[in-house]
Parts: structure tokens; C-alpha cells; sequence
């Protein structure tokens, strides 16, 4: 059994699921935390059901300004154990605003830092977003 539980980020902010997420994200988003200030919001839905097997996650950015995305990276690491995933992810951009980040996986148990930065096509406009999560194999 894996237990999830959001945690506050290392910048000390909290990260909280999303209780009044934007229209284009589901309900039980969690939030992500901006690193900047910036004209929309970003929620993520998480297909982690075990550690050690790949698993999605759908990214929905809401608000003014997702239409200047052009690309998003994402990316995973245990800052306790400076290292990250042994995987690169694939992204499939779903509509404007929705993405599909596919081929996640977490070896271990730990704290991860999900990373997610988009960037607009003259990547002068990068927003860049941030969460934590601590996954506990039981």
C-alpha cells in the first residue's frame, strides 16, 4: 500500500489538494505552487498506485496566458538523495492547456519533488512550478 500525502515545499509554503480547482482541472487536483508569480494556475492528477511501475500524471494549466505555451518539462528527484529518476518522461500535449506526462517512476520510497516548467514559444515567458510529494511503500 502506498500512502500519498502533499507536503509543504522546501520554500516553505504549503501545497494543498485543490478544493476550488479551476473549471478545466478534476476535482482532487492538487495544486501546484508557483515559484513566480504568474498569470494562471497548474493542478496535477497523479496515476501512482505503487512505487517501482511507471505511472502518469495529467497537468492541467488554468487561466490567462496558457495559450503562450508552447512546451512543458517535468521532471522528479529525491532532494534528501540529490538524484533523480532513472526514466525520462513523455509529454503529450492533450489540448491548450492539458498535458499527458507518461512513463513516471519513482524506484523508491521517499520524498520526491515533482518539477514542472513551461515555456512559451520565445522562452522569454518560462513559468516555472513546483510540488513536493512523500510516497511511503508500506
Amino acid at each position: 500500500m502506498i500512502k500519498l500525502a502533499v507536503l509543504p515545499s522546501i520554500f516553505g509554503a504549503s501545497l494543498l489538494a485543490a478544493t476550488s480547482a479551476q473549471a478545466c482541472a478534476p476535482s482532487g487536483a492538487v495544486e501546484l505552487t508557483s515559484l513566480q508569480e504568474t498569470p494562471f494556475q497548474a493542478y496535477a492528477e497523479l496515476g501512482l498506485e505503487t512505487i517501482s511501475k511507471p505511472f502518469e500524471i495529467d497537468l492541467y494549466f488554468c487561466g490567462d496566458g496558457i495559450e503562450k505555451i508552447y512546451r512543458i518539462k517535468v521532471d522528479a528527484i529525491m532532494p534528501a538523495h540529490q538524484h533523480g529518476m532513472n526514466y525520462t518522461p513523455e509529454i503529450y500535449g492533450i489540448e491548450p492547456g492539458i498535458y499527458q506526462i507518461s512513463g513516471m517512476f519513482f524506484h523508491m520510497p521517499g520524498m520526491w519533488e515533482l518539477q514542472v516548467s513551461t515555456h512559451s514559444a520565445s522562452e522569454t515567458d518560462a513559468q516555472s512550478y513546483l510540488f513536493t510529494l512523500d510516497i511511503t511503500a508500506r
